[in-house]
């Protein structure tokens, strides 16, 4: 790989090529702003590029990334339509949050992190299990539970980080932060 990358705009975005593939980022300000953003800010997507025949296909490439992940996370979806080495193709950014939807149910880790008083997390049947909870009753504490799953596990995973969940609900006033809930990483 040479670490040659090709810039040039089309359908109000500037488009990034290299032999690791395209991204794409909406100009915002002075093209010089965006390409200096680009470089500058972390990226929080991956981009894909589909070719298509037809524009008549992107409604329903679209429908399905609402069908797969429902229409919350299907709106944080951006994309872009650009005629690339004669071909008609459609760059697809997909944040971070989509992409976890799409690859947790093949396996990995969800963690839930919680904080508060050690002699309030003790009253949390899954923390005093599980926490590991450190230091005297009065101190605070931050931790998390975290379960690693192979494929096909999933929703039994997520089951046991929502039962955590209403343990703590079912409790309110102790001053107990759960967040982020059942985060999913490889």
């Amino acid at each position: 790989m040479d670490g040659r990358v090709d810039v040039f705009t089309q359908s109000g975005a500037v488009i990034f090529h290299s032999a690791d593939g395209f991204h794409f980022r909406r100009v915002s300000g002075s093209l010089f702003e965006t390409v200096l953003a680009e470089i500058n800010m972390k990226r929080e997507y991956l981009c894909s590029a589909l070719e298509i025949d037809t524009l008549s296909a992107v409604p329903s490439i679209l429908n399905r990334f609402t069908e797969s992940h429902g229409p919350r996370l299907a709106a944080q979806i951006d994309h872009i339509i650009i005629e690339y080495g004669g071909k008609t193709l459609m760059l697809i950014n997909l944040p971070s949050t989509v992409v976890r939807h799409m690859m947790a149910p093949m396996g990995g880790r969800l963690t839930t992190g919680f904080a508060g008083r050690v002699s309030d997390l003790r009253k949390i049947p899954t923390i005093f299990k599980y926490g590991n909870l450190q230091g005297s009753d009065s101190d605070m504490f931050r931790g998390c539970i975290g379960t690693e799953y192979k494929k096909d596990s999933y929703q039994y995973v997520r089951e046991f980080h929502g039962v955590f969940l209403q343990e703590v609900i079912a409790r309110p006033g102790l001053g107990i932060t759960v967040m982020p809930l059942a985060r999913w990483d490889a």
